[in-house]
């Protein structure tokens, strides 16, 4: 399966894929963003930013299911906001 990010600059791949998993960021004080990112052996790539973590999650969950219930030739397209 192939992950397209968000600002659809990035093509991410499962082909070596370890986890994919949702970070709080503090971007000031007391104001945070949830990013999803997916890590490899020797790299990390960005995904997508949301502005809650139920927002992010929620995508995490999207992920999952798609993977579930299709074949592994699919593209998914992370969501905006």
């Amino acid at each position: 399966m192939m992950i397209l990010s968000q600002n659809k600059q990035t093509i991410a791949s499962t082909d070596n894929l370890n986890y994919i998993q949702v970070e709080e960021r503090e971007k000031n004080y007391n104001d945070f963003v949830y990013e999803i990112k997916a890590y490899y052996s020797n790299d990390k790539t960005l995904l997508g930013k949301y502005k809650t973590a139920e927002r992010a999650n929620e995508i995490l969950q999207d992920m999952y299911n798609q993977l579930m219930t299709q074949n592994f030739s699919f593209t998914y397209k992370m969501p905006k906001e």
